[in-house]
């Protein structure tokens, strides 16, 4: 688990120097700078906080299951408003490319549209508590095949 992190840690300073310095820094301008936060956004939350998130329930833990629960949720949540974030400043910058021209964008766009629907699904879903045993059941299959 520590290797993990170290990994993900060092993944993002590499593209956090790559964004700022090779490519020129950082703004919230609408200007082509904007479009810099975009790969730091995603790799902060598709790949640090949703990959955390994932392994919470695998990595044995002395918490109770509603400390894992709310965790997990939590940084789901967090992880969703990034990457809906990270896609904002991808489409709102000046630059004059088409969007959603190639393949790139729509892969994006709709793993992020899934992976909203899928937090968005699960906090309506799985945190009601008078949910019977088979409707219960149904969902975490759904949720398995997503």
């Amino acid at each position: 688990m520590f290797l993990c992190g170290m990994f993900e840690h060092l993944c993002l300073m590499f593209v956090c120097l790559w964004s700022g310095i090779w490519r020129g820094g950082f703004a919230w301008d609408k200007s082509f700078l904007q479009f810099n936060w975009h790969p730091v956004l995603m790799v902060m939350s598709l790949v640090m906080l949703y990959g955390n998130a994932m392994v919470l329930y695998r990595v044995p833990l002395k918490w109770s299951r509603w400390w894992c629960k709310l965790t997990h949720a939590g940084l789901l949540f967090v992880a969703v408003l990034l990457s809906v974030l990270g896609v904002h400043a991808a489409f709102h910058t000046a630059n004059n490319i088409p969007h959603l021209y190639v393949l790139h964008s729509w892969t994006g766009t709709s793993t992020v549209a899934l992976f909203t629907l899928q937090v968005q699904y699960t906090l309506t879903s799985l945190m009601m508590t008078d949910m019977s045993q088979y409707l219960h059941c149904f969902t975490l299959g759904v949720l398995l095949v997503i």
